[in-house]
């Protein structure tokens, strides 16, 4: 039997994931940036949203002048260990927007 999952489900706003020790499997999402305001996502080992001093283990940033609707990405992350849970940080000003799924195990 493959190795199975758990999905944080589409997601358009900074969050926990998880809050224990978890292994980071994939990342899915969309990115439109507004043509003035970038878009970026990172992916934090914490289990909280206090990230000072917390490893940051992605980050994605979408540029002011992508505004090309379907701007998606898919990355394979291989089941990095984040040892103390996820924490996804999206910032998008102005009308640019994110939409991101986390899966892990």
């Amino acid at each position: 039997m493959g190795t199975t999952c758990r999905t944080s489900g589409v997601l358009s706003a900074s969050t926990v994931v998880a809050t224990s020790r978890s292994r980071l499997t994939s990342l899915h999402g969309v990115a439109i940036t507004d043509g003035t305001n970038r878009v970026t996502i990172k992916v934090f080992d914490s289990a909280n949203s206090t990230v000072s001093g917390k490893t940051e283990v992605a980050r994605f940033i979408y540029h002011e002048n992508n505004n090309t609707p379907g701007a998606s990405f898919e990355y394979d992350m291989h089941n990095v260990i984040c040892d103390n849970g996820i924490y996804l940080q999206i910032t998008a000003g102005g009308s640019s927007s994110a939409a991101v799924s986390v899966e892990f195990a």
